[in-house]
């Protein structure tokens, strides 16, 4: 097939400063892509630590015939390339700007969730929420900053130490199983499609990998699926965190993801990287496609290296910095 893809990964192509823990996971993003659409005959448009990147961005979007942006929510970055992806004469092969900024903003998307959402406050109204809640940005990524308050003078303690107050959502604390679900969406037909439901492996809030396949209920599936289609433009590849409530064994959606997140990685080694985008690509095009089934159980893990040690499990490291590694690894 002689198309080419701009493919950008935000730590990876930009000479931005980030923390290595949240750079390695757009390495690995970035590198499954790489593999699965090389996979597919195309021809990968590319540029790494770009200092100046946004005109050469806006170059490689309108020379490719299709354009996979992976970037954070925060600071709208996201949505701010994909504004200039839909200006360019490429084919976007993930959400809509305009979905973008609705599931971007976690207080917009708790409104537009509604009773699938644990409630979500802004700070003038905190006083609508009991002890134990969360405070998270409300535009973030990868568990960044998220913080459990549990009585009043935690909550005295943070607003003490935060100055803008205005930048954080307070959201009811939810207590159960933390797990995520992968899905493949056309904007045109309204079609949501479940790749792979996940269990998070988290570390204090912070995301640290996933265990999949994870067998979940079919009313668990189905409201994954309606907390998508609540978001005009979804499309391509998207990620749903939920907890799984302990009390009442239904799903909370906390946030939905409108890229390709890191479980797309492990996702991509089960099923075959040239599989996976051959799926994305049969979908941007409305063109029938079979959801492949994952057969074997597969954990992706964010660590630290371990200097001078070999783990003893079998495991395969995908993608290093200096210190961090994304491995995987028997489930």
């Amino acid at each position: 097939m002689d198309k080419s893809l701009f493919l950008f990964e935000f730590a990876k192509s930009t000479a931005e400063k980030f923390e290595e823990s949240i750079a390695i996971e757009g390495y690995a993003m970035f590198k499954a892509m790489l593999i699965a659409f090389r996979g597919i005959d195309f021809k990968i448009l590319s540029f790494e630590k770009e200092k100046n990147y946004i005109k050469k961005f806006e170059a490689l979007a309108n020379l490719a015939d299709f354009s996979l942006c992976i970037a954070p929510e925060s600071d709208d970055l996201l949505y701010k390339l994909t504004k200039s992806v839909e200006k360019s004469s490429s084919q976007n092969l993930g959400s809509s700007s305009r979905a973008i900024k609705a599931a971007g903003d976690k207080l917009r998307l708790a409104e537009i969730l509604k009773e699938l959402s644990p409630e979500t406050f802004a700070y003038e109204k905190i006083s609508n929420l009991d002890f134990p809640f969360i405070a998270k940005p409300r535009k973030g990524t990868g568990g960044e900053r998220v913080v459990l308050i549990k009585n009043e003078d935690e909550l005295h303690s943070f607003i003490k130490n935060e100055k803008a107050l205005e930048n954080y959502i307070f959201q009811e604390y939810v207590k159960g199983t933390p797990c995520s679900a992968s899905l493949v969406l056309n904007k045109h037909d309204r079609s949501a499609k479940l790749l792979s439901a996940q269990l998070q492996l988290l570390d204090n809030f912070s995301y640290r990998g996933s265990a999949l396949p994870l067998k979940i209920s079919e009313k668990i599936k189905e409201a994954i699926i309606e907390a998508c289609n609540k978001i005009n433009g979804l499309h391509g590849y998207a990620g749903v965190d939920f907890v799984i409530e302990e009390s009442t064994g239904e799903a909370r959606i906390i946030e939905i993801n409108p890229r390709i997140t890191t479980s797309a990685v492990a996702i991509a080694h089960a099923v075959g990287f040239k599989t996976f985008a051959e799926v994305l690509l049969k979908n941007h095009l409305s063109e029938s496609l079979s959801i492949p089934e994952i057969k074997r159980k597969i954990k992706i893990e964010k660590r630290k290296k371990e200097k001078g040690k070999r783990k003893k499990e079998r495991s395969m490291v995908f993608a290093e910095t200096g210190n961090f590694e994304i491995a995987l690894l028997p489930w």
